[in-house]
C-alpha cells in the first residue's frame, strides 16, 4: 500500500509497481492515513515522505517543518490508533553537518546545517522518545546520496527540478543543456572537488527489506536503531564526471563556480555497523550507477518525445 501526495512523485513509478495499491493523499491529511490503516492493516510502515530540498528549506523552512515534521506526527498517531508498532523510517547524512571527520560513523554527533536536516533529525529523536516509552519500534536509514536506476530501468530520478550530481552531469552531455556548475575546484581533496558517497537506489532499496526482517525479530522491548547506508567510499566531482564520459561517450560541459556554503570538502560512510546489524552491504558499483542513470534517462528522453 502507498499513499502519497505526488506533489513530487511521478503516477508513472506507482504504475511500475503492479502488486502495490495506491492512494493519492497527504500524509497531514489524519483522515487519508487512517483510512489507508483501517483498509489494508499494514503490520510495517516505510516512512519516505518528505520535502527534500536543502537550499528550499532555507528559503522557507515552515513548509518543511509543517510537512516533515507534523506530517510525521500524523503518522506515528494514526499508527498508534491502528496498533501498528514497526516503522522504517528514511533520513539522511545531512543530520550530520559538517562531520568530525571520515568515513562518518553513527556514533558522530548531528549538527544539522539546514533545515531539512534539523526536521529529519527532530524525527530521529521523536523515534527514540517513542521507543523508550515502549510505543513503536524503528529503524532509522541514514541515507548518503542514492543514484542510479532500477535494473529494467523501470524507476529512476526524473526530478523537476533536478538537483542531483549524476543526472545533472548526464544531462550537460547533451550539446543544447546547460553546462554542469561546479562549486569550487580548491577543497583539500585530491582534485580539488568535493568528494561524497554515491549508493545505488537498488542496493538503498534492499537496506529496507533488511530493516524489516530486524523488526520482525525484535524481542518484547521497543528499539530504535541507525544505520548509515552508504559504499564507504568518496568519489570526486571529477570522478564523477570522468565515468559519466566513460558511460555516454560524450563530454560533460561543466563551469566552474564559487563555493556553496557549508559544503564541506569530503563526507562518506562508515557502513560496518549496517553490515553487522542489517546484514547489509552495498554491491553495486559507480559504474553501474552512472550506466543505469544514463540508461533510465535515455528512456524517459524517447517516452517525452513520444507524447509530444
Amino acid at each position: 500500500m502507498i499513499v502519497d501526495n505526488l506533489s513530487t512523485g511521478n503516477s508513472f513509478a506507482i504504475k511500475q509497481l503492479h502488486r502495490a495499491e495506491f492512494s493519492l493523499g497527504d500524509i497531514r491529511d489524519s483522515i487519508v492515513i487512517e483510512n489507508a490503516f483501517n483498509q489494508f492493516k499494514p503490520e510495517a510502515v516505510i516512512h519516505l515522505a518528505a520535502k527534500a530540498y536543502v537550499g528550499e528549506s532555507v528559503s522557507d523552512p515552515l513548509s518543511y517543518f509543517d510537512n516533515n515534521v507534523l506530517g510525521s506526527i500524523k503518522l506515528f498517531n494514526a499508527m498508534r490508533k491502528a496498533g501498528v508498532r514497526d516503522l522504517v523510517f528514511s533520513s539522511t547524512c545531512a543530520v550530520y553537518g559538517l562531520p568530525r571527520c571520515c568515513p562518518v560513523d553513527e556514533t558522530q554527533p548531528t549538527n544539522p546545517m539546514s533545515p531539512y536536516g534539523v526536521t529529519k533529525r527532530t524525527v530521529e529523536e521523536l523515534l527514540l522518545a517513542l521507543a523508550k516509552s515502549n510505543e513503536m519500534s524503528s529503524v532509522v536509514l541514514r541515507y548518503f546520496n542514492a543514484a542510479g536506476a532500477s535494473a529494467d530501468l523501470s524507476l529512476g530520478e526524473w526530478h523537476q527540478p533536478e538537483t542531483h550530481l549524476i543526472p545533472l552531469a548526464i544531462r550537460a552531455t547533451n550539446r543544447d543543456a546547460s553546462p554542469l556548475l561546479v562549486f569550487g575546484t580548491d577543497y583539500d581533496t585530491k582534485d580539488g572537488t568535493c568528494e561524497r558517497d554515491y549508493l545505488h537506489v537498488e542496493d538503498l532499496a534492499e537496506a529496507h527489506v533488511c530493516a524489516l526482517n530486524l523488526l520482525s525479530k525484535r524481542g518484547p522491548a521497543e528499539v530504535c536503531e541507525t544505520f548509515n547506508l552508504g559504499v564507504g567510499k568518496p568519489f570526486s566531482v571529477f570522478d564523477i564526471l570522468r565515468e559519466v564520459q566513460e558511460c555516454t561517450g560524450q563530454t560533460v560541459a561543466w563551469r566552474q563556480t564559487s563555493r556553496r556554503l557549508g559544503d564541506p570538502a569530503s563526507v562518506f560512510a562508515d557502513p560496518s555497523k549496517a553490515v553487522v546489524g542489517l546484514g547489509w552491504r552495498a554491491k553495486r558499483g559507480l559504474t553501474e550507477m552512472i550506466r543505469s542513470a544514463f540508461l533510465f534517462e535515455q528512456a524517459m528522453r524517447r517516452k517525452v518525445d513520444e507524447c509530444r
